[in-house]
């Protein structure tokens, strides 16, 4: 039931996966997949108060599966205002439950980039954001099998973590990394943000400027 909603779902015709994947949960109210599958079409309907409890229901009887954590986590990040309704967080609190649970799903599926990544790249966001766990979780990243674009894309954010925390000659270790050519830009935005470092001003901007090469929040998964 489940596998036809989707498969009607992406052949858009929405009211009938729905319909499917409601009849699933009557079969089987522990029906995990079903709960992510609602959550999802909640989300993307102006419903993100209901996805986050059809998320928090997936990851109450799946809780190994990351994709559930990872997909809540997303939505809590994307809808504070839904998100303090819901759980009357204020919006530090939303990113911190948010960072744990993207850990969460990274430590389930350590070789998925991009739940490392989403992982590591809410730390820009966080509003007292911990740059030496920052670092850690670019780090963790340099473990899994990535091509030369997905490497460069975490060197280029080690380097601005180092920043950050103040430290320019790592900064420029991991700078100096980036192969020449289309990370030209990229390795003279890092050059440059080091060469201020040393202004009165820098600390500040360096706290609260975001990554050129930070992607913006993933969209929820399937």
């Amino acid at each position: 039931m489940v596998a036809y909603g989707d498969l009607l779902y992406d052949e858009h015709n929405e009211e009938d996966g729905v319909r499917w994947w409601e009849k699933a949960i009557v079969a089987d109210p522990r029906e995990a997949y079903a709960y992510n599958s609602l959550a999802n079409h909640y989300g993307h309907c102006g419903r993100a108060a209901d996805a986050l409890r059809y998320y928090a229901k997936a990851i109450e009887l799946a809780p190994t599966e990351p994709v559930f954590r990872f997909n809540w986590a997303t939505t809590c990040q994307l809808f504070r205002k839904e998100s303090h309704s819901v759980y009357g967080w204020d919006t530090e609190e939303i990113f911190e439950r948010s960072l744990a649970q993207f850990r969460s799903a990274r430590d389930l599926a350590p070789q998925d980039y991009d739940l490392s990544t989403a992982y590591a790249q809410t730390f820009y966001q966080m509003p007292k954001p911990d740059w030496t766990e920052a670092y850690k979780a670019w780090q963790f990243c340099l473990n899994q099998n990535l091509d030369p674009q997905q490497r460069d894309f975490v060197r280029a954010n080690l380097a601005r973590v180092c920043i950050r925390m103040g430290r320019s000659d790592e900064a420029k270790e991991w700078a100096a990394k980036l192969p020449p050519g289309e990370q030209d830009l990229i390795r003279r935005s890092i050059e440059r943000k080091i060469a201020e470092m040393g202004k009165p001003d820098a600390a500040s901007s360096a706290t609260t400027s975001t990554p050129a090469t930070a992607a913006p929040t993933a969209l929820p998964r399937q």
